[in-house]
């Protein structure tokens, strides 16, 4: 939310040339050309200039720093076209399907919905799409047809209706699933494209990995109490003597704390089994780095040894703290098998040494904090609290407070038949702002 506030607010004062370079045209309607359903594209930007900011926000959250040339190759299956430009003619794809829905039910017909529900259908031709994509992004309309084939869900293995929204109503028509394509999560479609396309997502570890350092060490540098902590450049590999090498993704340096990072690129889970299978990769992952970790601690002296050599000076005496640091927030805050799960927020806040709990969001799109929280007022208090805010992040508590547990009974429907009953566990945030400002809301602290 913030990310995508602190964008508006930016984009929002850039020249119109620099949004709309990257923008497609405006799809202004869509209705009937020589008896043929048809796409009518605006000339120019003049009246989309906020929802030119706004995909390029969205785009930006979406494609991962990361990432690199992953989102710019050409690919095959797209007729060359590249990542970045399939997420720019969706965008088009999504306008026509909202201009498709946009029509008004008649109230008055009393026919049975099963009798008229058909015609509201929203249905269109796939060179129809094509063409607006063409006209909208100045693609070649080789490469639009490609897409729009890519884009068209056919039940294979891999493909799900948020990838792949349009579905096949005839041999050469397709209907728009309004329900996948009205929110997107855009970064989680890259990842899912990148898979269907048959790029090797292993790619991403290593990227991320030099990523976390590099995230690590801007937050270390431009924190205000533990600037003078050491961040490895490169990954650690430690030689412990007479057992296997050990490669820690992330070593950094802070005081008498040494942190040992496992780095995971995960594609984010959105059904009970891919949760299931993120849970277990989890699990893998606190049996890898707590294996690095007790190399560490069995053999100090060997381990400073080396730091030095990489030019890190350690102390004599440490604590060794592993993490294991993800891409996204699934899971994150909650210890697998007792080492503390993260992502780059909670390590962000922690560098910066305070929790904001309120906050003002101005007209200008400016945020300001009203309320927050100091995490540690020295280096030695940094260093004490380190595992505890890391097992459980503070910004968390608000969500665990709220997990409610229902029970919800199936009565049987006559005497034979079974009794049942089920637990739904939501989260309901219910804040109190005069509360929360006033300094009487659970887990808040004056400043």
């Amino acid at each position: 939310m913030q990310f995508y506030a602190l964008s508006m607010q930016h984009l929002l004062t850039m020249p119109q040339s620099f949004l709309y370079a990257n923008f497609p045209k405006a799809i202004e309607s869509v209705g009937k050309r020589n008896g043929k359903l048809s796409v009518f594209v605006s000339r120019n930007h003049v009246e989309d200039f906020e929802e030119a900011a706004r995909w390029q926000a969205m785009s930006t959250y979406a494609q991962e720093p990361y990432y690199g040339v992953l989102l710019s190759a050409a690919q095959d299956c797209l007729g060359g076209a590249s990542i970045r430009e399939l997420m720019t003619a969706w965008s088009v794809v999504r306008s026509i399907s909202l201009k498709l829905c946009d029509f008004t039910i008649n109230d008055e017909d009393e026919r049975m919905p099963h009798e008229w529900i058909a015609e509201y259908v929203p249905v269109i031709q796939v060179d129809a799409i094509a063409r607006g994509i063409q006209e909208a992004t100045g693609f070649a309309f080789a490469h639009a047809q490609k897409i729009v084939q890519f884009l068209t869900y056919r039940g294979d293995q891999g493909q799900e209706l948020y990838s792949q929204p349009l579905v096949p109503v005839g041999e050469a028509v397709v209907s728009p699933c309004l329900a996948a394509i009205h929110s997107p999560n855009l970064r989680r479609l890259c990842d899912i494209w990148l898979r269907q396309l048959g790029v090797d997502l292993e790619k991403r570890g290593p990227a991320f990995e030099a990523h976390i350092r590099s995230q690590v060490r801007s937050m270390m540098a431009s924190s205000p109490l533990l600037s003078k902590g050491v961040t490895l450049a490169d990954a650690m590999h430690f030689d412990e003597p007479d057992e296997r090498v050990e490669e820690i993704d992330l070593v950094a340096v802070i005081g008498e704390l040494v942190i040992l990072g496992e780095a995971k690129c995960i594609l984010q889970p959105t059904e009970a089994k891919e949760v299931a299978m993120h849970r277990k990769r989890l699990s893998d992952a606190a049996i890898q780095i707590g294996r690095k970790a007790a190399a560490v601690r069995r053999s100090p002296a060997a381990f400073r040894q080396q730091l030095a050599a990489l030019g890190c000076a350690c102390p004599e005496v440490f604590e060794v703290l592993p993490l294991i640091i993800l891409n996204n927030a699934v899971h994150a805050g909650f210890p697998v098998d007792g080492v503390p799960v993260v992502d780059e927020n909670i390590l962000e806040v922690f560098f910066s040494g305070e929790l904001h709990d309120a906050a003002v969001q101005r007209s200008s799109g400016a945020i300001d904090a009203v309320k927050k929280r100091i995490l540690y007022d020295s280096l030695a208090d940094a260093v004490s609290k380190a595992t505890d805010y890391f097992s459980a992040p503070p910004q968390l508590d608000i969500f665990k407070r709220s997990v409610v547990h229902r029970s919800i009974l199936v009565p049987p429907m006559n005497q034979d038949d079974w009794y049942g009953e089920y637990i739904t566990v939501e989260c309901e945030v219910n804040i109190d702002a005069d509360a929360l400002l006033s300094g009487n809301s659970p887990g808040a602290s004056s400043t």
